[in-house]
């Protein structure tokens, strides 16, 4: 699947708040490692804030934004939107 042209969004939303969305980068990485699970969504937490500080080292686009996103609401969900 080229994850470039895909026409949808990679959002993020803490469990009981509205989205925001993330940049198309971290998308294209994301569904690399997490492939149709974004879909329904992945809840992202401190046990994930190691990987997301490689990619962030690695210059991924909108990490450390989403490393924030974490800090602030200790836990969000990632889901691609259509």
């Amino acid at each position: 699947m080229d994850h470039d042209n895909v026409s949808s969004n990679l959002a993020w939303k803490p469990k009981e708040t509205a989205a925001g969305y993330l940049p198309d980068r971290l998308k294209y990485v994301l569904a690399v490692r997490y492939g149709d699970r974004l879909t329904d969504g992945i809840a992202f937490s401190n046990a994930n804030i190691q990987y997301l500080k490689g990619l962030m080292d690695a210059g991924v686009e909108g990490t450390g934004q989403l490393i924030d996103l974490i800090d602030k609401h200790g836990e969000i969900i990632v889901f691609e939107e259509h």
